[in-house]
């Protein structure tokens, strides 16, 4: 239950909504603060950062400037992204010899619409970091490799969320266009649930 929130998956009404629930999260559901085993509670405003991140920022002639930067075990938030490999995936992920280059900000060309989405929603949201793992892991060092497989169940649980992009999301991108048939709604009473709920909205949707 809770509004229906319209209009493209990028708009403000989304933001604001999306907003919301981050705020609301942490305050009204202590469970979803605590790790997996429910030993620990996460910080997810402060928390460790992973070894390497993608910094999102704008320069001074307002163009988007993304590069790596190793974190040195400093605390953060910042938001990972999941995302399905192809095989594209080896010719934009961060590698030995492309390492140098990207820790100043170069050669990020041609990248998935889903990874720039999901800058995008990091900078709507004003969280200067991101975690993908075919970037901040050089994948073609066994040893980097080594240290980080370990610590990624810890850098998923650690983040602000987890961006997931599917089959189709990973080319056409996060924002969706608006539903064109959001007319088709219907409204059923939940008996018994008092003055404060008389019923829910129910939105059919492709």
């Amino acid at each position: 239950m809770g509004r229906l929130v319209t209009g493209a998956t990028s708009s403000d009404d989304h933001m604001r909504a999306l907003r919301q629930w981050l705020e609301d999260c942490p305050t009204n559901h202590p469970e979803c603060c605590l790790t997996l085993s429910g030993s620990q509670v996460l910080q997810v405003e402060s928390a460790s950062l992973p070894t390497r991140c993608i910094e999102v920022t704008r320069g001074s002639d307002g163009a988007r400037r993304v590069r790596i930067v190793e974190t040195g075990q400093k605390r953060g938030k910042y938001i990972t992204l999941s995302h399905r490999w192809t095989s594209s995936t080896a010719e934009i992920s961060t590698t030995r010899r492309n390492y140098a280059e990207r820790l100043t900000g170069g050669n990020f060309e041609r990248l998935p619409r889903i990874f720039e989405n999901t800058f995008d929603l990091a900078e709507m949201l004003g969280v200067p970091l991101v975690w993908i793992d075919s970037i901040c892991i050089i994948q073609d060092s066994v040893e980097d490799w080594k240290n980080e497989a370990g610590k990624m169940a810890e850098y998923y649980q650690s983040s602000l969320f987890t961006v997931t992009g599917f089959e189709t999301t990973t080319e056409l991108g996060l924002f969706t266009a608006p539903e064109r048939d959001i007319p088709k709604i219907g409204q059923t009473p939940l008996p018994g649930q008092g003055r404060d709920c008389k019923g829910v909205l129910l939105h059919c949707s492709r």
